[in-house]
Parts: C-alpha cells; structure tokens; sequence
C-alpha cells in the first residue's frame, strides 16, 4: 500500500500495516500491546475466547475487533458523543448537544450530573471495579452496555453477573487511553458523526483536574509529552485515513491536539 503519512514517516517509520508506524523496538510504537505475540487480529481473537467466552461471537475488522450485538446494528449512520474523564466535560451543557447515543467510560458514573443521565455504552478499563456498588446501581437504572479490552486482569473473571457487557479491541492502542479506541469503535460501527469532550490531554492531569474523579493525576505508563503529542498527531491522520467519509467534531478543550481534525 502507498504511504499516505510522508509528514510522520521520519518520526515513525514503516509497518505492515501500511501506514507510518513505529517499529516494534520504537518507544513511539502505536500498534503494540504486550499480548500481541501473533499479529492482529488472530491475537486478539485468541484472547477473546478465553477472556470473554460469554460474549458470543467476535466480529472482526481492519480497526477493531468486538462482540458482535444487536444494538450495534442501529448504529450504521448515527450521531455518537463521547464523554472522557477531561474537565471540560464538566461545561459541556448535554442536553444541548444533539446526538443519537451518548458514551462515556471508567468512573463516569461518579459523576453527579453523569450518574443521573442514560449512557448507552461506557468503556471500563482495569481500574474500575465491575462490582462497584455505584455501577451497579448505574447499570440497574439505565442498563447501558459496558464494554472491556484485552488486558491481563480480565484472565480469572467471569462476566456472568449482566447480560450487557461486551468487549471492543483495537489495533492501534498507544498511551492516548481509552477515548481514542472508542472513537475508532464508533466509526467502525458506521457511525457518521463522532462528537467528544473531555479529550482535553496531560495539562490537566498534572493538576488534578478531572470530571469524574476530582483530584486524580495519574498518567499512563512510561509517559513522555513528546510521545504522547506525536502519537495524538498520528491518531487524527490514521483514523481519518481509515475512516473518510465519519465526521469528528470536538466539542471540549485540547484544541492543540485535535488540529489535525480535517
């Protein structure tokens, strides 16, 4: 395939999956996960049925792979919104914004206006506890779908305890966190339009600045500003590459790493 990134190709380099991606031994390397010890997506779907046997059958794409479900199915031209954990969450008037689904992820539901809103699909990572009394009751009142990715933790699980849950992998994974693999999922699902807010980057991290945990400043691991810019910069060419005809609209802060946005 012809290289369509030339601009990122002396940061990055080249990869089989025929953008300007990192090499394996790169520190900048987007496509990695300490589980890929086959390529994606046999590695994937190798993982899935061991960690998420319950979940029925894998559906499998160039950008994600994911259980399938029915509800996915309305999804082919709809408008989704994302809610991430960034302070600007926090001024974005919901009701205001016209959308056919709402997202979110993590501790969204300890939100105090969030906790109170119908979200159709939250992304829980490790962190979060699936038996955390709040979701719980959260996932009682408004039954959202609640997704997980690959990751060690989920080996010794059982997701026998809901009937909504479901699993979303991407391929490229990187230290940007969850938000920009949902968008990728969004996309994959046909969606389009993807709105987001609280993608607002590392400055308010380092202050504790968060909308669903007040106070919170970790980072991701073996975080370094320039690898995390970069990788935002690659993020806008690669998802808009794989996905032309979605629109992205950012409706919070982080104007600088969403530029690239066309």
């Amino acid at each position: 395939m012809e290289d369509k990134y030339m601009n990122t190709r002396a940061l990055f380099g080249s990869s089989e999956h025929g953008f300007a991606a990192p090499p394996r031994h790169n520190p900048y390397n987007i496509f990695s996960h300490h589980r890929a010890t086959i390529a994606y997506p046999d590695w994937v779907v190798r993982d899935a049925k061991h960690m998420f046997r319950q979940f029925g059958t894998v559906v499998t794409t160039p950008a994600v792979v994911y259980s399938q479900r029915d509800e996915f199915k309305s999804y082919d031209g709809s408008t989704v919104t994302i809610l991430g954990g960034g302070p600007s969450t926090l001024q974005l008037n919901i009701s205001k914004v016209s959308t056919d689904y709402l997202w979110s992820c993590n501790h969204f539901f300890l939100n105090p206006t969030l906790k109170d809103i119908k979200i159709d699909l939250a992304m829980l990572m490790a962190e979060v506890d699936p038996i955390n009394p709040e979701l719980i009751k959260y996932a009682e009142k408004f039954s959202p779908l609640l997704g997980f990715e690959i990751h060690d933790r989920w080996m010794a699980h059982w997701f026998t305890d809901y009937e909504k849950y479901f699993f979303m992998h991407t391929d490229f994974y990187s230290k940007l966190g969850i938000g920009v693999r949902m968008i990728l999922f969004a996309s994959a699902l046909g969606c389009k339009e993807v709105k987001f807010c609280g993608f607002d980057g590392f400055v308010p991290i380092y202050e504790g600045s968060h909308a669903f945990q007040p106070g919170k400043k970790t980072l991701p691991s073996d975080f370094e500003e320039e690898r995390y810019l970069a990788q935002y910069k690659y993020f806008w060419h690669y998802c808009q590459e794989m996905f032309p005809d979605t629109k992205y609209t950012n409706l919070g802060g982080g104007d600088e790493l969403h530029k690239d946005i066309r």
